[in-house]
């Protein structure tokens, strides 16, 4: 009991880390179009109205759908890899773990994306 109670510790630790590098990413999107940037996305790959998400893209969102969707899993693990480093991280050195983990995600080509919920 001590050892499930200590697992769901851990998974919530995650999911917040999780939702904290989507949050970060939310934002730096916003910026970004109200810049009239794209991240050097361009118009390739847009933010919005995307019908089909990709394997590298994250649907900010709550639920079995975004939770299944392979970019989900993928951006999860990928927080995972980070998630002691963040922990152990001064308050003020968590945002720029955080936005690290962002900018990891946005690399590869096609680049991770942060989708709004439609």
């Amino acid at each position: 009991s001590k050892e499930k109670h200590q697992r769901s510790e851990e998974d919530s630790v995650s999911t917040m880390d999780a939702q904290y590098a989507a949050y970060a990413a939310q934002r730096q999107n916003a910026y970004l179009m109200q810049a009239g940037m794209q991240g050097g996305m361009g118009l390739e790959y847009p933010l919005q109205g995307v019908d089909y998400p990709g394997m590298n893209d994250v649907m900010c969102g709550r639920g079995g759908g975004t939770n299944n969707h392979i970019g989900n899993i993928r951006f999860r693990q990928l927080v995972n890899e980070h998630k002691l480093r963040y922990l152990a991280a001064s308050k003020v050195d968590k945002p720029k773990v955080a936005m690290e983990v962002v900018l990891m995600w946005r690399g590869p080509d096609p680049p991770g994306r942060y989708l709004p919920k439609t």
